[in-house]
């Protein structure tokens, strides 16, 4: 018998699903949805050939590209002013123009921005835009006249020198980090997917938080205290980069929401909350607050009120086991450490952890790791094939850059460094880079490769991405 009522009930209840389905898909799609996990952060990035970034879009199929995005070079010349008459010198440009615009962006003071770093990186962006690249930005190395003349540094063997890139800007000068945080957003917010707030903040060589009052020496006898003072000088920065992008970065330049994710860095210390101190041979000493310490701190006091993720960087072997630290296969520690949280601080009963910002992880550095020679390509290569393969398995990794794909090849000295996928050697068009098993081994990660044949590096070297696995 036709039963019109239930036939109408039927139609609702399909109704309600496919709406239900539809609002579940458009949340879904409110990440960066990347074309391929696997992507580069490259000493080249100056190096805008068509050539070079037509191997990037169709041989490799690269998803996202890591930069460096430095503060220091963008103010370069003199402080802000809260005045609208500040000076510019030749080569900068007074940002914001007007008191309106000062008032429509939210802008605390007048700043002197570098020409050349807006020119220099709209090129960039461009370029990524065009080949179909997401875009990840580190955010950090303030100007020295908003630093704490106090603050140490560190002296990085890798390059020989010492370095003061990690030194947070005083309180004083927060305002001037977000105002650079908003001037970004406005500028080039159409191009970039990924923002990454300082380096390695739980680190005080990357994220130096030592002072005239506070030497590094002066915390060691009170760690609990300089810790917390540190994570909330980072929750300072954190929030506002949040807030500012959101504010500017709302809508695209085609009028659609825009897909961004917002990330805290970490190195790869992890089990455990114990602080650890370390004294380099140059005198310089180096705490590590752990990052698990940080976390829990985010959790106690940023929780879920805001959106943020984690750039991780799981340097070593992938497959490897070490104490204390996180490797690529032990990412999922990292992962179930967020999902427990998450979970803990939800409201949204059916809403999936994966659903949640907090759940996002990238490896944004990583590499073979200990005692590797700069010349073993072929355990890079292997590494290359074993870090994707773990990656597309975990749906909440968004991407993964390797530390770096070439060396500089301005560098007068050609000799390969410890973290890099090829060398200088190679041209800039890269038509010689098939030679170095590391190139195989990026093209075999090609999503239109990876899974689709038997033929690629990856699978006959490793018997990763294969048709049949």
């Amino acid at each position: 018998m036709f039963d019109s009522k239930n036939v109408c009930h039927k139609e609702i209840k399909i109704f309600l699903i496919v709406l239900l389905m539809f609002a579940a898909q458009l949340y879904a799609t409110s990440f960066p949805t990347l074309s391929n996990k696997q992507g580069i952060a490259d000493r080249n990035n100056n190096i805008l050939l068509e050539s070079r970034y037509k191997v990037f879009e169709d041989k490799l199929a690269i998803g996202i590209q890591k930069y460096n995005y430095y503060w220091k070079n963008c103010e370069n010349t003199i402080a802000s002013s809260s005045q609208p008459n500040l000076q510019c010198p030749q080569g900068s440009l007074l940002f914001p123009k007007s008191k309106k615009e000062k008032e429509l962006l939210k802008i605390h003071n007048y700043h002197c921005y570098s020409n050349k770093f807006i020119k220099q990186w709209t090129k960039r962006f461009q370029q990524n835009q065009k080949h179909h690249i997401q875009l990840a930005v580190v955010l950090w190395t303030s100007p020295k006249f908003y630093r704490d003349k106090g603050c140490e540094g560190f002296y990085f063997p890798l390059q020989k020198r010492h370095l003061m890139d990690g030194c947070y800007p005083t309180a004083e000068h927060y305002n001037d980090y977000e105002d650079w945080i908003r001037f970004t957003a406005f500028t080039f917010g159409k191009y970039i997917d990924h923002y990454i707030v300082w380096n390695e903040v739980d680190s005080t060589n990357w994220a130096d938080s030592s002072t005239s009052k506070y030497p590094k020496k002066v915390m060691l006898k009170d760690k609990e205290f300089h810790m917390k003072r540190s994570f909330d000088i980072y929750k300072a920065l954190l929030t506002r980069t949040i807030t500012s992008v959101q504010d500017l970065d709302n809508v695209c330049s085609n009028g659609s929401e825009c897909q961004n994710l917002i990330y805290i860095s970490l190195n790869r210390d992890w089990y455990g909350h114990k602080i650890l101190v370390r004294q380099s041979k140059e005198g310089d000493i180096h705490i590590l607050w752990r990052n698990m310490n940080l976390l829990d701190y985010l959790w106690k006091t940023v929780g879920l009120q805001y959106d943020w993720s984690i750039a991780i960087h799981p340097y070593g072997d992938v497959y490897n086991q070490y104490p204390n630290i996180l490797t690529f296969s032990t990412l999922k520690d990292l992962s179930s450490y967020q999902k427990i949280h998450i979970n803990l601080n939800k409201k949204e009963a059916n809403k999936a952890w994966l659903d949640y910002a907090q759940s996002k992880l990238f490896a944004s550095e990583q590499n073979a790791g200990d005692k590797l020679k700069a010349d073993d390509w072929k355990r890079k290569a292997k590494f290359i094939c074993q870090a994707y393969d773990i990656g597309l398995k975990m749906p909440e990794l968004i991407a993964m850059t390797h530390n770096h794909f070439q060396d500089n090849i301005q560098a007068k000295n050609k000799v390969p460094t410890k973290y890099t996928m090829l060398p200088a050697s190679v041209k800039a068009n890269l038509s010689d880079a098939d030679r170095y098993e590391t190139f195989q081994a990026y093209e075999s990660t090609n999503p239109l490769v990876w899974g689709k044949t038997d033929t690629h590096f990856c699978c006959q070297s490793y018997k990763l991405g294969c048709l049949k696995n």
